[in-house]
């Protein structure tokens, strides 16, 4: 059993992943010397968009009607691995053969591991983070469709509040792992009972105390990277929820329109897993000396190329796999 895809869900799913490639990490290709690591705002935006697009994948993952028994595991797990791991696996090979990541991070990245024994792959991580997610999904889907939601919640609270004291001690955990295991699980269980009677409600609320306490805490400014990160659960707990609802209720009936989100999102993965190879390849080939002139070419010629390229790669994968399968 799985979802209807609603297009616009796609779209959200899309604009995520190009916020990331064409804006979030298109300005370390440039000369520009504006800090957007440094800025609040968009540092809340790159979190919030990326929580989205885990809610989503939490969402569809938690339509598959998974028991726990051997061909049902295998089942699924199958399908996932063919389609997502071995994409993966070529994009961790290319990080490391242009040197953007160490010999032992990609090690640990095969085994998807590196999320949770530092440090993660450069960009890749977040691939890492949901390719774990769905290793573990058939565990909580069958918890979500057994026990009641306030037991869940107590428990994913307590499997919080481990991982957060194992990892003061340790500092082994990439943090980001915590951040967005809620939000995933919440597409979860969304998928599987719906959404509650109150969700707006709880939904403002969590996003109005996250914005408080995330702006707070840049006034403060004296707390360690790790912890801003757990404070912002709450802004991405409340933010996810209603940008899916809103997004899924945007209708999209025009042929053409229909045509380019259909297209994009079949893009989606291997943009994000091969952005970074075909920016530094462009720059190899030319490099414009002025910041502006850097930019225009980035957006101009970076973007689209990137775009048409992770069609090509994933056509051809696609195109891989049925030959295989015959």
């Amino acid at each position: 059993m799985g979802r209807e895809k609603n297009l616009g869900i796609e779209l959200l799913r899309i604009l995520s992943v190009m916020y990331i490639v064409g804006f979030w990490h298109m300005v370390s290709y440039t000369a520009s010397s504006y800090p957007l690591g440094e800025s609040v705002f968009f540092d809340r935006l790159t979190n919030i968009l990326l929580g989205s697009f885990v809610f989503i994948s939490g969402y569809f993952l938690g339509a598959r009607d998974v028991q726990f028994t051997v061909r049902d595991i295998r089942s699924f797990y199958t399908k996932r691995f063919i389609r997502l791991y071995p994409l993966y696996l070529v994009a961790l090979l290319v990080f490391q053969f242009v040197g953007l990541n160490k010999t032992i991070t990609t090690t640990k990245a095969v085994f998807l591991s590196a999320i949770m024994v530092q440090p993660a792959p450069l960009t890749l991580w977040f691939v890492t983070m949901l390719l774990l997610f769905t290793l573990l999904a058939p565990f909580f889907i069958v918890l979500l469709r057994n026990w009641n939601s306030k037991v869940f919640w107590l428990f994913v609270a307590l499997l919080l509040g481990g991982l957060y004291l194992y990892n003061s001690v340790t500092q082994r955990i990439d943090v980001r792992m915590m951040l967005y295991l809620p939000v995933f699980l919440y597409g979860m269980a969304v998928s599987v009972n719906g959404f509650s009677k109150n969700w707006k409600k709880w939904a403002t609320g969590f996003f109005l105390l996250g914005v408080l306490v995330t702006s707070l805490t840049s006034l403060v400014g004296s707390l360690s990277r790790n912890n801003e990160f757990i404070l912002q659960i709450p802004l991405i707990l409340g933010a996810a929820p209603i940008l899916f609802h809103i997004f899924s209720g945007i209708p999209i009936s025009s042929p053409r329109l229909i045509s380019w989100v259909t297209t994009l999102g079949y893009t989606c993965y291997c943009t994000y897993l091969f952005h970074r190879i075909i920016y530094q390849g462009l720059l190899t080939v030319y490099s414009p000396v002025y910041v502006w002139q850097q930019v225009i070419y980035v957006v101009v010629v970076g973007l689209p190329m990137t775009v048409l390229l992770s069609y090509g790669i994933q056509r051809s994968y696609d195109w891989l796999v049925r030959s295989v399968g015959r």
